[in-house]
C-alpha cells in the first residue's frame, strides 16, 4: 500500500468522521435551539400591527418559511442522509487534496512562479473576481519564492500542527491556516 492510499484510508476516513461529528453537533444546536428562537422573534415582529411595511412583512414571512423548511429538512433522516453522503464525497476530495498530496499539485501551494495550469483549470468555473482573489492569495503565499513547501507541508504551518497531522497519517499540509480546518483539532 502506497503512502498516498494509506493516507486516504486512515487520515481521510478520520477526517470525514470528525467533520461529520462537528457538523452534527453544530446542526443540532442550530436546529434545536437557535432557529426556533429566531422563528419566535419573527413571529413577535409579525404580531406587531404597527411599524412594519408590506415589504418588511413579506420579507419576514419568507425568512420564517425558510427557517421552518430548514428544520423540517434537518428532522427528515432520508434527506439528511443524502446530504451527508454528498458532503462525505466532497470532504474526501478536500482531504485528499490538502493532506494526501505531497507536492500540493493543483493547489495554491504547488511550486512555480504562477498558479499551475491544473489549478487554473480547476477554478475556471469560478467567477472572474474570485479567480483574481485566488491569484492574489497565491502571490501573498509565494511572494518571490517558487517553493513554499517543506517536506510536503506549507512552511509557515506551526511545527506542532505539522507533527499533529503527521501523527494522524497526513503526508502533506496544503493548507494556509489550521483555523480553516476547525474539526482537525
Amino acid at each position: 500500500m502506497t503512502s498516498i492510499s494509506k493516507c486516504e484510508d486512515t487520515f481521510c476516513k478520520k477526517y470525514v468522521e470528525r467533520s461529520n461529528e462537528y457538523v452534527k453537533k453544530m446542526g443540532e444546536e442550530l436546529h434545536r435551539k437557535k432557529i426556533p428562537k429566531l422563528i419566535e422573534k419573527i413571529d413577535k415582529q409579525l404580531d406587531t400591527k404597527t411599524g412594519l411595511g408590506d415589504e418588511k412583512r413579506s420579507e419576514l414571512k419568507e425568512m420564517k418559511k425558510f427557517h421552518e423548511k430548514s428544520i423540517r429538512y434537518w428532522k427528515n433522516k432520508t434527506i439528511r442522509k443524502k446530504r451527508e453522503k454528498k458532503m462525505d464525497r466532497q470532504l474526501i476530495q478536500i482531504c485528499k487534496q490538502n493532506h494526501c498530496n505531497p507536492s500540493c499539485k493543483n493547489t495554491l501551494f504547488e511550486s512555480g512562479k504562477e498558479t499551475s495550469k491544473g489549478f487554473r483549470r480547476k477554478t475556471r468555473k469560478f467567477g472572474k473576481h474570485l479567480r483574481q482573489d485566488l491569484e492574489n492569495i497565491y502571490q501573498d503565499i509565494h511572494g518571490n519564492r517558487e517553493n513554499v513547501l517543506r517536506d510536503g507541508f506549507y512552511e509557515e504551518l506551526p511545527p506542532k500542527k505539522v507533527a499533529y497531522l503527521r501523527k494522524r497519517g497526513a503526508i502533506s499540509g496544503c493548507i494556509h491556516d489550521e483555523k480553516l480546518d476547525p474539526h482537525l483539532g
